[in-house]
């Protein structure tokens, strides 16, 4: 039900001018941002590198400006950037696991695995989705005008358009969306794949 929801709020944010609003979507937002203030404080506790420090980070805040100045077009790609977040249980299993002693088990290894089988099938299809949507709607923002004097008649569907749209603040979300594959590809080559060769 979940990933049949994602597709159908997909196929509006990709139509230009779709409007879209998924349910109570800066609540879940809010509390994926407190998610992260308690992720970043253990990375600063316990001394994680700086690579967990800037993740926390940057989503963090990323989704905290989307939550507070977002319109229910830029609170729904948001939601849906959320679903890359399905790599977070392998990442957290494997912790527990490690602490446990059990860091070289099978379990373990199925775990690491998962973190970059969703890299790869869920974090990368939708930051790739996402930021073509991002720049698409940042060109049309910006040619709108030109458009509007071309279109005299134009219905009330441009000005729905302009008023959904948030270039200001979806090509900082893209941009933190890139970060976030960049530091996974760090993790996956640094982390992930010696620790499948180990086993």
């Amino acid at each position: 039900a979940g990933f049949h929801a994602l597709f159908g709020w997909g196929r509006q944010v990709w139509r230009p001018g779709g409007h879209v609003a998924v349910p109570r979507a800066r609540a879940w937002l809010w509390a994926y941002v407190w998610m992260q203030v308690a992720d970043t404080t253990q990375a600063l506790r316990q001394g994680y590198d700086w690579t967990s420090l800037v993740h926390h980070l940057a989503s963090g805040l990323g989704f905290a400006a989307d939550a507070f100045f977002g319109t229910d077009r830029t609170a729904a790609l948001s939601i849906m950037a959320l679903a890359g977040e399905a790599v977070a249980p392998f990442y957290q299993a494997y912790g527990l696991l490690k602490s446990a002693g059990l860091g070289s088990s099978r379990l373990a290894t199925r775990c690491i695995q998962g973190v970059i089988f969703c890299t790869l099938f869920a974090r990368l299809p939708l930051a790739a989705f996402l930021g073509t949507v991002a720049c698409r709607d940042t060109w049309r923002f910006l040619t709108w005008r030109r458009r509007r004097r071309a279109r005299p008649g134009a219905d009330d569907r441009d000005q729905e358009e302009l008023d959904e749209a948030q270039p200001w603040l979806m090509i900082p979300a893209v941009g933190g969306l890139q970060l976030i594959l960049y530091l996974d590809y760090l993790w996956i080559k640094g982390w992930a794949l010696p620790k499948l060769r180990e086993g």
